[in-house]
């Protein structure tokens, strides 16, 4: 796990490692509740602290160069209930 949240109202985790997805669970059963796919890892989960809205942010890869290397460009989503 590279990165976790507890939601405003303490009913949901998110959590976010290198398997390219960001898990939210429900606290109370453990069952997921929603999955996100991500095309690259992300590096932070944020909920917001008065909605239920996540916040996430990663390095994303957008596409290849001119010498066939990955380029990469910082991205910050927003996924809500």
């Amino acid at each position: 796990v590279r990165t976790l949240s507890f939601s405003h109202d303490g009913k949901y985790i998110a959590s976010a490692s290198e398997d390219l997805r960001i898990d939210i669970a429900d606290i109370d059963t453990g069952a997921c509740v929603h999955e996100i796919q991500c095309r690259s890892a992300m590096n932070s989960v944020a909920w917001s602290p008065t909605a239920p809205l996540l916040a996430y942010a990663g390095d994303d890869r957008e596409g290849v160069d001119g010498q066939g290397r990955y380029t990469r460009e910082g991205i910050v989503r927003i996924f809500g209930f």
